[in-house]
């Protein structure tokens, strides 16, 4: 009967195919329907918000517009727009600042406004609820920095005091124990809130250096005399807020930023934005009295760090 079977053909499409073939077609199938493929799958569907945006009065899908009019000479200011944290981490951004046609006799401040409270009390008076930074670059030998312009606003100020102020600190291997020096603004002048303050340090400026027996803060050494004693080579220049006593705890608001090193526009480095926070920020535009005539665009990115 096998043998009948073996020999017997069916006609498919025309075509005379012998019945066994047909048959072990048939069987292949039923054996590859009974193999599983996988034991089990899971589903997963990821809503994901961007980490950080940029939101204002003026602000669209994190483009944010101004316009204003300035000579030669004159100053002028974006307006407010807030950085704004969307995630539970920390993260590092800088501005990168551009110009169409170009920045020639244009300097650019982004001034970002830092607040922090008083530590009086606190294990880590340099916590970020009390202490708050904006890095600027700056690598190279120490000897080589001559000076650094800065600008700074209070917006507001719980402290009861009008002496406050930023200070800046040089960061690099080779200054002291501990590898930076301070130079504290607030020099025994008054800052009203309010008010748009601007200064220069140069090599007339006092330091003092944490754990160095000469340059204390109690009697500060200049810059010329810093750089003299220490052979350092610098990592960053940073624009510091904080780290000031008070059992009470007032808060403190100041809209800050270095405008230029050795007469140069200055370069971001950093900034750290934490996780849940929001950060204003301005930027301002210092035009030269021999800049040429026209319209400029200007740019700021805020970029991952």
């Amino acid at each position: 009967m096998l043998e009948n079977f073996r020999s017997k053909r069916v006609t498919v499409l025309g075509k005379s195919i012998p019945a066994m073939t047909i048959a072990l077609l048939l069987i292949g199938g039923l054996a590859s329907a009974g193999l599983l493929s996988y034991y089990g799958r899971i589903t997963t569907t990821a809503t994901v918000e961007q980490a950080i945006t940029l939101e204002g009065t003026t602000c669209t899908n994190n483009e944010c517009t101004s316009e204003f009019s300035a000579a030669g000479s004159e100053i002028g200011y974006s307006d407010e727009s807030d950085i704004i944290s969307h995630t539970t981490n920390d993260l590092d951004v800088k501005f990168e600042n551009s110009c169409y046609p170009d920045c020639n006799g244009i300097t650019i401040t982004n001034e970002v406004e830092l607040s922090i409270i008083g530590f009086e009390g606190a294990d880590d008076p340099f916590a970020k609820e009390y202490y708050k930074a904006t890095d600027y670059d700056w690598t190279g030998n120490l000897d080589d920095l001559s000076t650094i312009d800065y600008v700074f606003k209070i917006t507001s100020n719980g402290f009861g005091s009008d002496t406050l102020a930023p200070y800046v600190v040089l960061v690099g291997t080779g200054i002291g124990p501990n590898g930076v020096a301070v130079y504290m603004i607030p020099d025994g002048n008054t800052y009203s809130t309010g008010t748009e303050y601007t200064g220069t340090v140069d090599g007339d400026s006092l330091f003092h250096v944490p754990g160095d027996g000469e340059c204390t803060q109690s009697s500060p050494c200049t810059l010329t005399r810093i750089q003299e004693k220490f052979d350092a080579s610098m990592s960053k220049i940073r624009y510091a807020l904080g780290a000031w006593p008070d059992a009470t705890n007032p808060e403190i608001r100041i809209s800050m930023g270095l405008s230029k090193m050795n007469g140069v526009q200055a370069v971001h480095k950093s900034l750290k934005v934490y996780g849940g926070s929001t950060i204003p920020t301005i930027e301002k535009y210092d035009f030269s009295e021999l800049i040429s005539p026209g319209t400029y665009t200007l740019w700021t990115k805020i970029v991952l760090a």
